[in-house]
């Protein structure tokens, strides 16, 4: 054999390594996949037919990249970003995203221009990242999330589902004195609540108690600046209704002094 027809077969051995890898990749062996499938918290999946409780019931069982995989070919479009990461742009994915309090999700559908106060259901869509019902992920990060795209605290947001869903229709509460906010009318079953973050989190912590999270986010609020003037007369406002209950008894002091 010449020494030119030897040369030829040894250059050609590493490309046909490559192409029976590449074979025993695209069969499945040889590594795990770059895909992987969505799932619940502990592990619960209804894309495998579990039943998931809570407040929401849309679930995305397309396939998403895995984090190994992340970074790679995304578009730097938030909307197509979106896309590539979750299946689907839409409104109910930025509430499913909020509820979820997937941050970086919620950034990406912020760009896409969603807002704090996007109605979903008939509730701002901030408000569905503070339901006191089984939430994964940081609050405070969440109102961080919605501030980097220009959300201010004393925004005023508007309810006319979530609240009374989560309470029964108890809440929302009458509030008739000069700080109620216009358009504010609770006291009765198809009642509007219109208001601040902070007012909403209060008032809704007065149906059932303040949990570790609401006074995480209340205390971040108010090192924001939210008013607070507001909550305390409503608080007043309702003291016959609350008073003597545990809620009342821990939500008035935190709003007495922080509108001092």
């Amino acid at each position: 054999m010449s020494k030119k027809r030897r040369r030829i077969i040894a250059a050609s051995i590493p490309a046909i390594g490559t192409v029976v890898a590449a074979i025993i990749a695209l069969q499945g062996g040889g590594g795990s996949s770059a895909v992987t499938s969505n799932g619940a918290p502990n592990g619960e999946s209804a894309c495998n037919g579990a039943t998931i409780s809570g407040s929401h019931n849309s679930f995305n069982c397309a396939p998403t990249v895995s984090s190994a995989a992340k970074g790679a070919g995304l578009s730097s479009d938030p909307r197509a970003r979106i896309v590539q990461l979750t299946g689907s742009w839409s409104e109910q994915g930025f509430a499913d995203a909020i509820v979820d309090r997937n941050t970086s999700i919620v950034a990406l559908y912020l760009k896409t221009g969603m807002k704090a106060r996007t109605l979903h259901k008939g509730a701002s869509a901030v408000l569905w990242g503070f339901q006191d019902v089984r939430q994964n992920g940081d609050p405070v990060a969440l109102v961080k999330t919605f501030q980097a795209s220009g959300f201010k605290v004393d925004d005023e947001l508007e309810d006319s589902y979530l609240m009374q869903k989560i309470t029964n229709n108890y809440l929302p509460l009458p509030f008739d004195t000069d700080l109620a906010p216009k358009g504010y009318t609770g006291g009765y079953q198809g009642g509007i609540f219109v208001g601040s973050l902070l007012f909403w989190i209060v008032q809704r912590a007065s149906w059932a108690g303040p949990t570790d999270q609401d006074t995480r986010v209340i205390k971040y609020l108010i090192s924001q600046g939210a008013g607070c003037e507001v909550p305390l007369s409503f608080l007043k406002f309702n003291s016959k209704t609350l008073a003597d209950t545990s809620p009342y008894e821990q939500l008035l002091p935190v709003m007495q002094s922080c509108a001092v």
